[in-house]
C-alpha cells in the first residue's frame, strides 16, 4: 500500500486535501469541535500539520514538542479502517521518527484503543470535554 505524505508546496497540499476532503470532513463531524475546516486547511498550509492519504484514506498529524520529547500527535483519520491502521502506522510511524520523535498519540473514540493494541499503543489517559455557553 502507498502511503502519500502530502508535503510538496502549498498548491500541491491543497490539491492533495481537496482530493480526501469529504473523508476529513466527516472525522471532523465526528470530532469534539476543537478544529474546524478553515483550522485544518490554514494548519496545512502553514506546515503546522500533516496530511497523509492513500487510495481510500486520510490522516491528519502533528509534531508536538516539549523540552522534553517531540510526539507526533495524529488528530485526524478516516476512511478504511485497515488502510488507516495497518498501512499508514509503519510509514507514519518512520516519518515520525526521523522528525526526533520519541512517541505517537493519538485522539480518537474509544474503538482506537482496541484497534490500535495489536500495534503496541496502550491506553494512558480520558479526554474529558464539556461544552459550555460563552
Amino acid at each position: 500500500m502507498n502511503v502519500k505524505y502530502c508535503s510538496t508546496g502549498v498548491d500541491q497540499v491543497l490539491a492533495d486535501y481537496f482530493e480526501c476532503r469529504d473523508l476529513l470532513l466527516e472525522a471532523l463531524a465526528h470530532g469534539d469541535g476543537r478544529v474546524n475546516e478553515a483550522l485544518l486547511v490554514a494548519g496545512l498550509v502553514r506546515g503546522d500539520y500533516q496530511l497523509w492519504r492513500t487510495p481510500n484514506s486520510a490522516g491528519v498529524t502533528q509534531v508536538i514538542s516539549n523540552p522534553f520529547n517531540k510526539t507526533l500527535f495524529v488528530f485526524l483519520s478516516a476512511g478504511d479502517l485497515d488502510e488507516v491502521i495497518y498501512a499508514c502506522a509503519n510509514d507514519v510511524e518512520q516519518w515520525a521518527n526521523a522528525q526526533g520523535c520519541t512517541a505517537m498519540m493519538l485522539s480518537g473514540r474509544k474503538g482506537w484503543e482496541r484497534a490500535l493494541r495489536p500495534l503496541g499503543y496502550a491506553f494512558s489517559s480520558t479526554n474529558l470535554i464539556k461544552q459550555i455557553a460563552s
